[in-house]
């Protein structure tokens, strides 16, 4: 099957599978499970015919990418044909956990790519009363995919290869991402199945996010990004906040995902953020203009984290008289390089404060209009552009009422 160049990566074609065993699985047989997996009214006949295919992936049977096509294929009416709230939830974390039975993880990547490609292609032909069914599987590949990435103490080309596998399945048929469905639930729930898990790596938490930023980019569907920055990136940045509620002074912003304990420190993640942005914008085909601004504006986000210069300027020293310098200097003394000394000592503390009180102003950057925004910074730019405009507006339309009574006071007189 051909497949797109894509964005954010070098190749948009799924893993690159292992080499090839004697027992590789024949065409003939490949095809006879998956009538069995898809056609079979009884569910006794198609959890046979699933054994025999965790048989033979534990052997190393299913090698190509058209191996497991076919195979998802058949899993995909396998799991539409499940009935029963039970059976569902024990065949979809079968079909779950079955993600470690493969003995090489080239193979673990591709049954992962024709998931998520299977799963986008047909999400748009998925009906209400199956809905959840799927919904639930999603989640849980994301917690078996977790688990089993830490259980190889999150190696980085590991980490790296489900990223992609997941990205470039999803965008396999849909490039610019018309059915949104399948990445809004992933979005959600990225987070959520962290729960539990051990301390995440920074370089994990960043490729996790990665395919995030380029559905964002690549997407014309503005609630798409506004569910990546409040759902995906706020909770990742906002420092040593557990609950659902972030509060600024008298007022609290309810979050509607929670920022798990296993996450590293907000900075580090938002230096890591920032540098994988810049290669994404880099490397990005195909992007709208819209989608390549949100990228920058995160970038920002990122650099005000870490209290990039440009972010965190200090208050401006209190201009002081030439003539009182002059006098001063004049009996300046042993005293006076005290004094000095403990001016700077203030600033500096002043300084630290000022970057205290910045960072917990962050959200003025995530669009809720929570607080008043400190002068200096694009939120306050923005505030008193509107204040103007509100201004401007508000005397246009005295201006065109007073207009009105005057012409209405001379066609009475």
């Amino acid at each position: 099957m051909t497949s797109r160049a894509g964005p954010g990566r070098r190749d948009m074609s799924a893993p690159a599978a292992a080499a090839t065993p004697k027992n590789e699985i024949s065409g003939k047989s490949l095809t006879k499970l998956i009538w069995h997996l898809a056609h079979s009214t009884e569910a006794s006949q198609r959890m046979k015919a699933l054994g025999s295919v965790e048989n033979a992936a534990r052997s190393g049977a299913f090698i190509t990418e058209d191996h497991f096509l076919k195979l998802w294929q058949g899993l995909y009416y396998c799991m539409w044909h499940s009935d029963k709230p039970l059976v569902q939830q024990e065949l979809m974390r079968r079909l779950a956990e079955d993600t470690a039975m493969f003995p090489d993880p080239a193979q673990t990547l591709l049954y992962v790519h024709f998931c998520f490609a299977t799963l986008q292609h047909e999400w748009g032909e998925i009906d209400d009363l199956r809905l959840d069914k799927f919904l639930m599987s999603v989640r849980f590949f994301f917690e078996e995919a977790f688990a089993w990435l830490q259980s190889k103490e999150w190696d980085a080309r590991l980490t790296e290869g489900w990223a992609d596998a997941f990205q470039t399945g999803v965008l396999r048929y849909s490039k610019e991402l018309s059915e949104t469905g399948l990445v809004t639930h992933a979005i959600r729930i990225l987070f959520e199945t962290m729960a539990g898990l051990e301390k995440i790596p920074v370089h994990a938490v960043v490729s996790f996010m990665r395919p995030f930023l380029v559905f964002s980019a690549l997407t014309g569907v503005v609630t798409l990004r506004e569910s990546v920055r409040r759902d995906v990136i706020v909770p990742a940045l906002q420092a040593g906040r557990q609950t659902s509620t972030f509060e600024t002074g008298s007022r609290s912003y309810v979050l509607s995902v929670a920022r798990p304990d296993c996450l590293p420190e907000a900075s580090e993640i938002a230096k890591a953020l920032a540098r994988d942005i810049e290669h994404v914008m880099r490397t990005l085909e195909g992007a709208s203009g819209p989608g390549i601004a949100w990228l920058k504006r995160m970038r920002r986000v990122c650099a005000s984290v870490v209290n990039h210069p440009a972010f965190t300027r200090r208050a401006p020293k209190p201009r002081r008289n030439e003539s009182e310098d002059v006098g001063e200097g004049k009996g300046k003394g042993k005293e006076g390089e005290d004094k000095e000394g403990e001016d700077k000592e203030g600033e500096g503390e002043g300084g630290e404060e000022e970057v205290i009180r910045r960072e917990d102003h962050l959200n003025l950057y995530w669009g809720k209009k929570l607080h008043r925004p400190i002068a200096g910074t694009p939120g306050y730019a923005h505030m008193r552009h509107m204040q103007r405009r509100r201004h401007n507006r508000t005397m246009q339309f005295q201006k065109n009422r007073m207009a009105k009574y005057l012409k209405r006071r001379a066609k009475h007189e």
